[in-house]
């Protein structure tokens, strides 16, 4: 099974609209509920999708798998940027002693 370019750039398009849209909803509930909630859900969404890339046999039949691993990737993403970020600040990057 190959991809045509249309499908990698739609492929690379849910990949970043789903970083965009869970980023954005991060931001929100990471105070109100704790970022280790959050570091678990996206420990578990990562290690799930490195397992389907492992033991998925690519068929004609399933290309909605490709986009159901890209969107998870990118929530994953828009999480951890959101989480290192708020670690940095916290621990005062650039700030003078």
């Amino acid at each position: 099974m190959s991809l045509s370019i249309l499908q990698v750039g739609f492929v690379v398009m849910v990949y970043g609209m789903s970083s965009m849209v869970v980023s954005g909803a991060s931001t929100k509930l990471i105070p109100l509920l704790g970022r280790n909630i959050f570091m678990v859900i996206m420990f578990l969404a990562h290690i799930g999708t490195y397992l389907f890339s492992l033991l998925w046999i690519p068929s004609a039949d399933k290309p909605w798998l490709i986009y159901l691993n890209s969107l998870c990737l990118g929530a994953c993403d828009g999480i951890m940027t959101n989480i290192l970020q708020g670690e940095v600040n916290l621990r005062g990057r650039g700030k003078k002693h």
